[in-house]
């Protein structure tokens, strides 16, 4: 808050955090706002759509922010491979500044998938002490993973941390099935 001359300027810092499938849907309007009236270059622009689209599917989320395990995980990888075709599409054939943005939001929004999918993880009671040691460590796993997907951030890699963003989700639902399991699933002696 401060004081310029007599009128009062209120500076408010709101960080408001957009959905996963929210951010998905901007990507695709950016995408929309680019189309031309040339048939060939519209046509690579919807091919980008339809793979963004397909990630969107009621199929593969429970909600806003997480992914459906209840078919399988790979119901969930289909979502991060349809983002990393997406990318690699608009960067090889749509070209220019709108595919930063649009990458942009895709990697933010397997970030938050993956950083979603950690913490409701690190919510549940572990049902067999016995698990937790392997619980912690797939917990770990997740958020080297998280790392290693900044990493590839840095380096202008987005198809590379979408990857990783996956990979720390495939180690959160090897946690949670940790968690919830009431034998000894992991270590010596199972």
């Amino acid at each position: 808050m401060g004081w310029q001359g007599h009128s009062p300027i209120w500076v408010l810092n709101v960080n408001v955090s957009k959905s996963p499938k929210t951010l998905k849907r901007e990507a695709i309007e950016m995408l929309e706002n680019i189309k031309t009236r040339n048939k060939i270059y519209d046509w690579r622009v919807g091919f980008v759509i339809r793979f963004i689209e397909d990630s969107l599917s009621d199929d593969y989320w429970v909600d806003e922010d997480t992914l459906n395990t209840a078919r399988g995980r790979y119901s969930g990888l289909n979502v991060f491979m349809y983002e990393r075709i997406a990318i690699t599409i608009c960067n090889h054939y749509v070209k220019g500044e709108v595919c930063k943005d649009v990458s942009g939001n895709l990697v933010e929004a397997d970030r938050l998938i993956a950083q979603t999918a950690i913490d409701d993880a690190k919510a549940m009671d572990i049902v067999n002490p016995a698990n937790e040691n392997c619980f912690d460590l797939e917990i770990r796993a997740a958020k080297k993973q998280m790392d290693m997907a900044q990493d590839g951030l840095g380096k202008k890699y987005p198809q590379v941390a979408i990857r990783h963003f996956e990979q720390a989700w495939l180690r959160t639902l090897k946690a949670a099935e940790y968690a919830q399991s009431e034998k000894k699933v992991c270590g010596r002696g199972r």
